[in-house]
C-alpha cells in the first residue's frame, strides 16, 4: 500500500477530518527510507511505517516545536528536519538531539531552497538574507547577512 494512504488511514483513526489530511502532507523530501521502515514528515509530526506490515508504529509529535516542517533528510544513522521555524536534528531513536532557530522563517524572498546539507554543515537561510553554517552538532559555525531587506 501507498505510504500516503497508510498516513491517511492512520490520521483519519486519530480524528483529523479527511478534508483537513491532505494540507498537512509535504510534498518534496518528506519521506525517507530505510530498510526497516518508511518515515513520512508532516507539518506537526513524523509517522514510522514498518515496511514488512504496512502499519504505523510510531508517531513523533512536533506540536512543542515552533511552526511547520517541510523537509526531512537522512544524515548517517540521524535526521535532519527544516521547518519553518526551526532546523531539528533527530537521533536515529528519533529524539531531538538539538534545534537551531534564526531571526526569521527559514525561507527564501528569491523562492531558491532556503536550506542545503553539505558533508560539514548545514547551511540555511532566512526571510532577512540571513545566511547560517550550523554543525552537525548543533553549534552555529558562523552567519552572514547575504542580502539586505531593500534588495529583496
Amino acid at each position: 500500500m501507498d505510504i500516503r494512504n497508510i498516513a491517511k488511514e492512520y490520521l483519519l483513526k486519530q480524528g483529523y477530518e479527511s478534508d483537513s489530511i491532505d494540507y498537512i502532507f509535504n510534498n518534496e523530501n518528506s519521506i525517507v527510507e530505510d530498510s526497516y521502515s518508511k518515515k513520512i514528515l508532516l507539518k506537526d509530526r513524523l509517522l514510522v511505517v514498518d515496511r514488512s506490515s504496512d502499519m504505523v508504529i510510531k508517531d513523533v509529535s512536533f506540536k512543542d516545536e515552533m511552526g511547520e516542517f517541510f523537509e526531512i533528510y537522512k544524515h548517517g544513522k540521524d535526521y535532519v528536519i527544516w521547518g519553518e521555524i526551526e532546523i531539528i536534528y533527530l537521533t536515529e531513536e528519533l529524539k531531538i538531539k538539538w534545534s537551531f532557530s534564526s531571526r526569521d522563517i527559514f525561507v527564501r524572498r528569491d523562492n531558491k531552497k532556503a536550506i542545503a546539507l553539505t558533508e560539514k554543515d548545514i547551511i540555511v537561510t532566512d526571510w532577512l538574507g540571513w545566511c547560517y553554517h550550523i554543525g552537525y552538532d548543533g553549534e552555529l559555525i558562523s552567519e552572514l547577512r547575504v542580502y539586505e531587506d531593500w534588495l529583496a
